[in-house]
């Protein structure tokens, strides 16, 4: 459920750090991750070094650097950096991505959560964001499940199989999130888009009342009762 991007060392070179996050091509990115590297480029220390001086985050997974292209190996100027950027409370260095993902969630705020945390860690999500509309992209939610959205505005589903737009009623908004009941199976991508205009749609999804979610009778159980167990031998 965490929204990422793979990025080269050029990219990072030209990128802008301001109000906690790394800009770059018109990508916002509130935290560097740094995934078993042990060689770095010695432009990107400088850029790490930004990003926290603005509020931004920073993780090494696995290891930490100990030679770049500026004086190779055993580079005491390189290993001072190294020491200032992970002493720094807005910087981990994780054992495992379970540490890492524990220090995300700490740190920042994120535009996607399911609730159902258990399946969190087979959820894929991206998010786009273009003038007043928010795109999320979204596969193995589960169908039903509730999921915490980082937008507000009118809701739409797009069926890109079909060609079809559906309006999505039955959310719910709290504090600039918005909650929906997933309204397609785990393994089916599911475009959902917020956005402050309206938009002719061919159908109507009542997301609060989801075929998994919804109750099918009330029986009353009151007074003096008994059962019994049956065996089905059926395993």
């Amino acid at each position: 459920g965490i929204d990422f991007d793979f990025i080269d060392f050029q990219s990072i070179d030209n990128s802008v750090c301001q109000d906690g996050e790394l800009n770059v091509a018109d990508e916002k990115y509130k935290i560097l991750i740094f995934c078993n590297v042990d060689c770095i480029r010695y432009s990107n220390i400088k850029k790490v070094k930004e990003l926290l001086a603005c509020g931004g985050k920073v993780a090494f997974v696995g290891c930490t650097p100990f030679a770049s292209d500026l004086n190779g190996k055993n580079d005491n100027m390189l290993n001072n950096d190294i020491a200032e950027i992970t002493a720094h409370p807005n910087c981990i260095v994780a054992k495992d991505f379970s540490e890492l993902f524990t220090f995300v969630n700490n740190k920042i705020q994120r535009s996607f959560i399911p609730e159902n945390i258990a399946c969190e860690d087979r959820i894929f999500v991206t998010r786009r964001n273009f003038g007043n509309n928010d795109l999320f992209f979204v596969r193995y939610a589960l169908k039903g499940s509730s999921c915490r959205f980082k937008a507000t505005g009118n809701t739409y589903m797009l069926d890109s199989d079909n060609a079809k737009i559906y309006k999505l009623y039955g959310t719910q908004c709290v504090d600039g999130y918005t909650y929906i009941r997933m309204p397609n199976d785990a393994n089916k991508d599911t475009l959902i888009l917020f956005t402050d205009d309206t938009l002719p749609y061919d159908d109507v999804i009542d997301t609060s009342v989801c075929d998994i979610a919804k109750l099918q009778e009330t029986i009353m159980i009151d007074g003096e009762w008994n059962f019994s167990l049956v065996p089905t031998l059926d395993n």
